[in-house]
């Protein structure tokens, strides 16, 4: 696939993932990008009490000062040195970019339909191209 065809189907992608359920990008980004930096692990607001509840009240406030944390959000994660960060948003929280990329080098769909879709019509695409 030339450089050209790369960054056009990357960006069609990054807006089939722009359209997907927050639930089901957070799964994915968690089953992928994360699995190898647990720091990039996305979490929702309803996990909080759950993922916090060993930590003493000062270290959580700590971690809620000197992060970007917002309790009304939907969505957090741990920065680099431990602290909350927060977004109304999942899409927020995470790089679609790499998403993609890390889809269209594995050739995987993560059971996406909106990506399944695509790569399958890609795959139709390449295979009617001359060699």
């Amino acid at each position: 696939m030339t450089r050209e065809l790369y960054r056009a189907r990357r960006a069609e992608l990054v807006e089939a993932l722009e359209r997907v359920d927050a639930g089901e990008l957070v799964r994915v980004w968690n089953e992928t990008i994360a699995e190898d930096n647990p720091d990039e692990m996305i979490y929702s607001m309803d996990e909080f009490d759950e993922l916090l509840r060993y930590e003493c009240p000062s270290r959580i406030a700590n971690m809620v000062q000197y992060g970007e944390f917002n309790g009304n959000d939907d969505w957090f994660m741990f920065n680099g040195y431990g602290n909350l960060k927060s977004a109304w948003r999942a899409v927020d929280l995470m790089t679609l970019e790499d998403l993609a990329d890390y889809m269209l080098d594995k050739w995987d769909a993560c059971e996406l339909d909106e990506v399944t879709d695509l790569l399958t019509e890609w795959e139709t695409v390449d295979e009617l191209q001359p060699a």
